[in-house]
């Protein structure tokens, strides 16, 4: 039987024609990932790695899905596929403005609560030290609050859920341009990018609501989009 070919694409690239077994070697070696996207030679669209049945990635963070399809396999059917999971950037369901507003509106109720309890016990502890400057005190509450807005957005939405609090509260993800988990580097990009939309007097948050993608600012910047899941 002659070998299936198999073309893949990462960051947008694409490669190939490769065998079945040159997949199974680079998801050994780390160079093909669980979520970039592959298709067979008679494939129309293209579905992610980890659908691949006996491929083991050198990248162990992800879970594979529940249906699994067998890379040797002579036939593949890419409509069921469609049907029940989508493909490729054509199957997102962009968030619109006010999904994303609600999300924001309950995110930033749980970043109050955790900005007061470190703000209470920094208080506590400079009192318990006798530290009475208020330009340091000043200083430290500041970076304190820019590592926690930091680290819940991109740590959440880097995460397998892909999300913060609120927005899996209403079903929304964020994805890069090709549906795609995104990694904690660009997550962080993408919410140190926030900043600019907040100086541009909120019209880069606005922007979620007039453009084709339904990206903000920072969406644009990071090439990120936020979906429904």
């Amino acid at each position: 039987m002659a070998p299936i070919n198999w073309y893949y694409k990462i960051n947008g690239e694409e490669h190939g024609p490769v065998t079945s077994d040159d997949l199974r070697k680079m998801a050994v070696a780390g160079t093909l990932n669980p979520n970039d996207h592959v298709r067979k030679e008679d494939m129309s669209d293209w579905v992610s790695a980890d659908r691949l049945k006996g491929l083991e990635f050198a990248n162990t963070d992800y879970s594979p899905y529940d249906e699994e399809y067998d890379p040797d396999s002579e036939t593949y059917d890419d409509a069921e596929y469609a049907r029940t999971r989508g493909s490729g950037p054509e199957s997102l369901v962009y968030a619109g403005f006010w999904l994303r507003f609600c999300a924001a509106f309950i995110d930033g109720i749980i970043m109050n609560v955790i900005q007061f309890c470190i703000g209470f016990a920094l208080g506590f502890s400079m009192a318990v030290l006798g530290l009475q400057d208020e330009v340091f005190i000043q200083i430290i509450s500041m970076v304190l609050g820019v590592l926690v807005f930091w680290l819940y957005f991109a740590s959440s939405e880097s995460s397998a859920a892909q999300a913060t609090p609120g927005k899996r509260a209403l079903g929304l993800k964020v994805t890069d341009l090709d549906g795609r988990r995104i990694s904690f580097g660009r997550a962080s990009g993408r919410t140190f990018a926030k900043y600019l939309s907040y100086f541009t007097l909120l019209i880069g948050f606005i922007m979620a609501g007039m453009t084709e993608k339904k990206q903000a600012l920072h969406d644009m910047i990071a090439s990120c989009l936020v979906v429904k899941k």
